[in-house]
């Protein structure tokens, strides 16, 4: 019933800035046209009846291979310097990166003889030296394509007996899965979303984090050579190791190589949970806790975005993965690995420190427990490590902002103290799911809801408990031991990350754990239950695998006519988001010094490079005083603001105060209305000039109709 309801409110009364949930593919489905109906459900005959075939038949295996690989060459031709160089430079720097992370392993000893594990921790590794690589050349403002390419090439210098090591694995790496074989089914069942996901990540970016910051501070980045302050864009306080990973994509190649790196980095989480679950329960079981993980709709809409979620449950998993290893091998180079990943995630996101504070405690509560020599300096090289991704960022948002714990300190934000800004994000965060304020005896019953539903976050929320029943049993040995652990750190998580930011997609790193723990309950309904619970673990988990797909495939639905050129970027932004319009003509008909106060924050990575955009609106902090026109004026002018971009409702508002501020959206153009000059509009979207000394108006440019 509750999935009924929830299903009917999102299709008919959808909130534009909602994250994707389970419904989205319906709002999809009601605007298919029939040939498009048609030509999906041709799909889904072929994708079965080849799925099946492919399942209980082992001679075309050769064809199946040749066939993606003929698609990808398609791709690639279809738009030769967008798809087919983005994916070159993808498999380059993923090549490199391993390579390179595995010759530091070699130097710490810790490379391991199991190939999965060793590109898994490779990667990781390669991920913080790429950061450090981009943090340093910024902070000295050298960064370029030139730079950036030069230090990538000279990564692969060092690293190229590693290279040749890689080179060799794959040549050599021949699966084995016999016809009719659970792991045979389980990994075509994965095939579907990656090709999703590969299709998204090739379509242009429009995702709304990714145009306001995760993409768009990158490339101000590279166009100033430095990592600067804009002061107009308080994101650029923000602790961003995503966006110099993200740096490497826009210097490379462009903007879908940066999405192709999301989607790098989401396999990369996936092959995390299967060496960590096949370590534990085996092959079957890891596979399945992948293709658990990956149906997620979360999971499976985020993958191809240019998002910080997936990368921080990555790091979060990474570090815990290699604090065990450091455990049982007690190897000084896998503590060092797992400070390297705390790391990285917590300067990825502020979400990130407590993971790295509890890393810090976990590993002084050890080395207390268990005396060994030389623990001290061990524990201060750990530090050192985890500080050198992470560290830089507060004392930047310190040094620049004056708020090294949150960087909402700059100027705009004089008039609050940290405990309002804190206040106000808290309860706009718990009002953004709908569960109500947090100081309420209702956060009772929000703990028990996000337990219930991100606690092990499948089977469509509700159904998991079902599978975790055989734990009562002791069907599992010696397994079930890691399994109530698995379980009881999921939910730790689930409870201290709905304490910080209840959001939907920041469960993930607590998904990923529950997908190993249903996925071992699961297997053992298939294998050793009586044959009604087969029947039903079989069809949840079709139920789960459409509705996973479906929404992997509505995340991005006008992604393939993009990605096949049969449209361009141009049309395919124009269609979806209404202020790209309006930017693109900014670009044609303002000059190059002109500043645009962006309030759509959407548009402001499709700017492009001629205008700088700044979506600074929420340095307003009282919007009840959005009518102060003196005060606004002002600061524009103290930012060098000379155009504004409005859209007409609070859909440019990203926090649910902003429906406050489109009720005050009329009064406050009214009030300032003398200030203002109308050069655009269309759809609703607007572009003004502004006047914030008292000057006249700029000329009319040729062409342009003003109005008043």
């Amino acid at each position: 019933m509750w999935f009924a309801w929830h299903g009917w409110q999102e299709v008919h009364n959808p909130s534009p800035l909602a994250t994707p949930g389970y419904f989205d593919w319906l709002r999809y489905l009601e605007r298919l046209t029939p040939t498009w109906s048609l030509a999906l459900t041709l799909a889904l005959l072929v994708f079965v009846g080849g799925g099946w075939l492919l399942w209980q038949q082992t001679r075309f295996d050769r064809w199946l291979l040749a066939a993606a690989g003929i698609a990808l060459l398609a791709l690639a031709a279809c738009r030769p310097v967008t798809n087919g160089f983005s994916l070159l430079m993808a498999v380059v720097l993923a090549a490199i990166t391993a390579a390179a992370g595995r010759w530091v392993m070699r130097r710490l000893a810790i490379a391991h003889e199991q190939t999965a594990n060793t590109l898994f921790f490779a990667w990781i590794i390669g991920c913080g030296l790429l950061v450090l690589s981009a943090l340093t050349l910024g902070s000295l403002h050298l960064l370029s394509t030139w730079t950036l390419g030069l230090a990538l090439a000279l990564a692969a210098l060092v690293a190229r007996h590693d290279l040749w090591w890689l080179g060799q694995t794959a040549r050599t790496w021949r699966p084995s899965l016999p016809a009719g074989s659970s792991q045979r089914l389980m990994l075509l069942a994965l095939a579907p979303f990656a090709a999703l996901d590969l299709l998204g990540a090739l379509a242009p970016v429009a995702a709304f984090d990714a145009t306001w910051y995760h993409v768009f501070l990158p490339r101000l980045y590279l166009q100033v050579g430095g990592l600067d302050y804009f002061p107009a864009l308080y994101r650029s306080l923000w602790f961003s190791n995503v966006e110099m990973l993200n740096l490497w994509g826009l210097a490379l190649a462009g903007d879908q190589l940066v999405q192709l790196i999301s989607l790098g980095l989401t396999f990369l989480l996936l092959l995390g949970v299967f060496v960590a679950a096949r370590q534990w329960f085996g092959t079957q079981i890891a596979l399945l806790a992948v293709l658990l993980l990956f149906t997620t709709p979360v999971v499976a809409s985020y993958a191809p975005l240019a998002y910080v979620d997936i990368p921080l449950a990555l790091f979060h998993l990474a570090t815990a993965l290699a604090w065990l290893r450091w455990i049982q091998t007690d190897k000084a180079g896998w503590l060092l690995t797992a400070g390297l990943a705390a790391g990285l995630a917590a300067g990825t996101k502020l979400l990130g420190w407590p993971y790295l504070v509890l890393f810090v405690v976990l590993t002084l509560g050890r080395l207390l427990w268990r005396p060994r020599a030389g623990r001290w300096s061990l524990l201060a090289a750990a530090i050192l490590v985890a500080a050198l991704p992470s560290v830089p960022w507060l004392w930047r948002a310190w040094a620049l902002g004056g708020d090294p714990i949150f960087p909402f300190g700059f100027s705009w934000f004089t008039e609050a103290t940290w405990n309002q800004c804190a206040d106000l994000l808290h309860k706009a965060h718990f009002a953004y799911v709908g569960v109500g304020k947090v100081r309420s005896l209702a956060a009772v019953g929000v703990i028990l809801y996000l337990v219930a539903l991100y606690g092990s976050g499948i089977w469509l929320s509700l159904v998991w408990p079902i599978t975790l029943l055989p734990l009562l049993r002791a069907g599992f040995g010696d397994k079930r031991r890691v399994l109530i652990r698995l379980m009881i750190a999921g939910m730790l998580v689930t409870l201290m990350q709905a304490f910080l930011f209840p959001m939907p997609r920041f469960f993930i790193f607590a998904q990923a754990l529950g997908a190993i723990v249903v996925a071992a309950c699961t297997w053992f309904y298939l294998t050793h239950g009586p044959a009604w619970s087969r029947k039903l673990m079989t069809a949840l988990l079709a139920i789960a695998m459409a509705l996973g797909l479906a929404h992997a495939a509505s995340a991005r639905p006008d992604a393939t006519r993009a990605v096949l050129g049969l449209e361009s970027e141009v049309e395919a932004l124009s269609r979806g988001l209404p202020e790209y319009d309006a930017m693109a003509w900014a670009n044609r008909n303002l000059p190059a010094e002109a500043r645009v106060l962006n309030w759509s924050l959407r548009g402001s990575f499709l700017s492009r490079d001629q205008v700088p955009v700044d979506p600074a609106f929420q340095g307003l902090l009282d919007f009840s005083q959005l009518t102060d026109a003196q005060r606004f004026l002002t600061r524009l002018h103290e930012l060098g603001i000379t155009h504004l971009l409005v859209l007409p409702d609070g859909r440019q508002f990203f926090y649910p105060q902003g429906s406050e501020v489109a009720a005050h959206l009329d009064a406050f153009l009214a009030a300032v209305d003398s200030h203002l000059t109308l050069l655009y509009a269309h759809n609703g979207t607007r572009v003004y000039a502004i006047d914030t000394e008292g000057r006249v108006p700029p000329i009319p440019l040729p062409g342009i109709a003003l109005c008043r």
